[in-house]
């Protein structure tokens, strides 16, 4: 097979937010052929080689998986989610997943208790980074209150075999979500 790679020519800076760079790139493929303007979204803080720029972490309660519904305004619809969140600048992947599931679920857990799920590309033809998934086990209420966020919501508690079907059968749930549930099913279903 012919080396079919499109190569970055140069990259143009569009906008800026707090939390996103917004670039043109200009492509170049193995023939010659030109392609302006391809839209890339980068986050501002990236952590390491893999470029984590956020992470999704599935709370466990007794037993119980915690899912958000929160109100997403681009869809004009209530949708599930696990808490998630952008990575601090000095904050590792891990450390991210206890302060997002504190600030939005008002939950705590031990280090040793978030446990890694991998990682994915959310849409690796338009976001320049990974999300880094976790699982939450041993989770506990927090002597805090959760802070209402842009999709944050009501916490509901459900059976892992509840939460499978709405990553398999809901339309209005997270992408990063729908992965962080399908792998802790293969997690859980190991014997310790």
């Amino acid at each position: 097979m012919a080396d079919q790679r499109f190569r970055l020519d140069h990259r143009r800076h569009h906008v800026a937010n707090q939390r996103f760079d917004i670039f043109f790139d200009r492509l170049v493929g193995p023939d010659g052929t030109a392609i302006d303007d391809f839209l890339t979204v980068r986050p501002r803080v990236l952590v390491g080689p893999l470029k984590i720029g956020g992470i999704v972490v599935l709370p466990v309660l007794d037993g119980k998986v915690g899912l958000m519904q929160g109100y997403r305004h681009q869809f004009d619809q209530i949708i599930w989610q696990a808490p998630s969140g952008f990575v601090e600048p000095n904050e590792q992947p891990a450390d991210t997943a206890r302060r997002e599931l504190e600030e939005e679920a008002a939950l705590t857990c031990g280090p040793y208790d978030i446990v890694s799920l991998g990682t994915l590309m959310p849409d690796a033809g338009l976001i320049e980074a990974r999300v880094a998934l976790f699982a939450a086990r041993n989770c506990a209420p927090s002597t805090e209150a959760a802070t209402a966020e842009p999709g944050s919501g009501l916490m509901k508690w459900m059976s892992l075999s509840e939460a499978e079907k709405i990553a398999h059968d809901d339309p209005n749930v997270g992408a990063s979500t729908v992965v962080a549930i399908v792998r802790y099913t293969r997690l859980a279903a190991r014997p310790r």
